[in-house]
């Protein structure tokens, strides 16, 4: 029987990795999305993708070699659809739409690669002052939108990151983690 540790008023760090689908990836972007995923199961966050292909199966794969927990909230209404390396699987049925979720339940967002839908995402992000990290290596709008704000309001800047280890530093930062009031994903087995 599994047990679970309970860390009543504390709550696990949510990380969405937002990046181009399995249609435009490139091997640099899978391979940095890879790194990604597994930085952030080794901190003992949670990753959300969008739970398709390229970077989101990526990030999500390296996140199960670190045995961490993925989340992908699908753009469809099938299951069938996601990954084979999400946990847990959330199918919106409501299609762009689910840019908003998949943003603004997440604590900090890591960009890679990416398009339009990238961009898309970012913006409920940046709506929302959510700190946003783009990993510049990867190309596409993470490398386009680096060390930029989005608009003239100047919410949020996008803060770039040549490694997994950097993103996730600046995070810890960004919201300000301690211990106190984030805890680790922990399941204890008696």
């Amino acid at each position: 029987m599994t047990k679970r540790k309970k860390n009543y008023g504390r709550r696990v760090v949510q990380i969405a990795v937002l990046g181009s689908d399995k249609d435009v990836c490139t091997s640099q972007a899978y391979k940095i999305a890879y790194e990604v995923g597994k930085e952030i199961a080794d901190e003992g966050f949670v990753l959300i993708t969008g739970g398709g292909g390229g970077v989101m199966e990526a990030a999500s794969k390296g996140a199960k070699a670190a045995s961490g927990l993925t989340i992908g909230i699908l753009f469809g209404s099938k299951k069938e659809s996601a990954n084979k390396y999400c946990d847990v699987i959330i199918p919106s049925g409501i299609g762009f739409a689910r840019d908003s979720i998949n943003a603004n339940s997440a604590d900090a967002v890591i960009l890679v690669g990416g398009g339009v839908g990238t961009l898309s995402e970012a913006t409920y992000a940046y709506f929302s002052e959510i700190p946003i990290i783009a990993m510049v290596k990867s190309g596409g709008t993470a490398r386009k939108y680096a060390n930029k704000f989005l608009d003239k309001r100047r919410k949020e800047r996008i803060i770039p990151a040549k490694s997994a280890k950097e993103a996730l530093k600046i995070i810890k930062e960004k919201i300000k983690y301690s211990e106190k009031k984030y805890k680790y994903l922990t399941v204890h087995i008696d």
